[in-house]
């Protein structure tokens, strides 16, 4: 289950379909792709309903060598799996509040060398959070959130007047919204109480459980990745100062994206397609036309019935074809190359087969 929690933003461009719950600094936002048209925020996001698979399944399922063969050198040794969590840390990982967790980090961050996912996604989000936390009152964070929140009330608004009388999605209901709100205010004092308690170098640590999280072949650790922040929180200057760090760690998640994908798995095409689709992913450049490609597949492989995925799917493929920003529109041979090799991804991973 998920670990975290946090501000939830709805941003207006193109925001990512499903409903994203994240600590960063570049805070969270919805998981849900809308095309209305109001000033862009903080990016894609994307959710986590979808992280509650266990790392253990996926590592099962494509790297069995990798549990007995030796492992990758990291800066932090894994161990054997252990069976049962220590007695000083609640069973509960996600149930920590930031007081909590910052008593409990000994012991988690043993529990996420003997290889712990649990320990290991909540160190990295938690541990996220702080990369470029910049302390606030606590006048000023019931204001940044309430602001958040009426934002996201008038984001609503907007979109339910752009849907004529059409059905809006429960997440975007008044309650859900307010709900989301008191969550975010809980999480953003959590997030304060763990970033000012904490020294540099554990911060800095978040890198390399995120590694030994990737290289395990965690499902969630992926498609986390994949998302705004990704449990990196590397912004701004300390972007440039972990510059060689960052590259690293987006060459081994691209590369366990497409195994990923490899699989038949249509959340991590969806996820690549937002990550490359926009300028939030702290990992991949903005490329269009593969972002293209990527939406293509997913269009291709989608079997879940829902046309509500399905349009916002197309709507970002509009806006890529059609150019953002500073990227200027794809060209029709751009697109056609594009749309060949989303076919072909589409028929080396999806053909046969696929899962959410």
């Amino acid at each position: 289950a998920s670990c975290t929690t946090g501000r939830v933003e709805l941003v207006p461009a193109v925001l990512p379909r499903e409903w994203h719950v994240n600590h960063s600094a570049g805070r969270t936002v919805f998981g849900f792709v809308l095309f209305f048209s109001l000033v862009l925020a903080l990016g894609f996001f994307v959710g986590q309903h979808d992280g509650e698979v266990r790392a253990g399944n996926d590592a099962a399922d494509r790297t069995s060598q990798d549990e007995s063969g030796p492992q990758k050198q990291t800066a932090i040794p894994l161990q054997k799996v252990s069976e049962r969590k220590s007695s000083s840390v609640p069973a509960d990982l996600k149930d920590l509040n930031g007081k909590e967790f910052v008593d409990s980090l000994p012991s988690l961050e043993a529990l996420a060398r003997r290889g712990d996912m649990d320990a290991l996604h909540l160190l990295i989000h938690r541990l996220g959070s702080c990369g470029n936390y910049r302390p606030a009152s606590d006048e000023d964070i019931r204001a940044a959130e309430e602001t958040s929140y009426q934002r996201q009330r008038e984001g609503v608004k907007s979109l339910r007047a752009s849907l004529n009388g059409r059905p809006i999605d429960p997440h975007f209901s008044d309650e859900s919204l307010l709900q989301a709100h008191e969550a975010a205010l809980k999480a953003a004092f959590d997030e304060r109480d763990v970033c000012t308690s904490l020294a540099p170098r554990q911060i800095e640590e978040r890198f390399d459980w995120l590694r030994i999280a990737l290289e395990r072949h965690d499902r969630q650790t992926i498609l986390d990745a994949a998302s705004p922040g990704g449990g990196i929180g590397s912004g701004g200057i300390e972007r440039v100062r972990n510059a060689d760090k960052l590259n690293a760690i987006a060459q081994i998640e691209r590369s366990e994206l497409d195994a990923l994908i490899a699989t038949g798995d249509t959340t991590a095409l969806d996820r690549a397609a937002y990550a490359f689709g926009g300028d939030s992913s702290f990992l991949f450049q903005r490329d269009p036309a593969l972002a293209y490609a990527y939406a293509y597949a997913w269009t291709l492989a989608d079997s879940s019935g829902n046309a509500w995925q399905r349009d916002a799917m197309k709507r970002l493929m509009e806006q890529l074809a059609g150019g953002q920003g500073f990227f200027p529109p794809l060209t029709s041979s751009e697109i056609d190359r594009a749309r060949a090799r989303g076919l072909s991804i589409f028929q080396s991973c999806c053909a046969a087969g696929v899962r959410n």
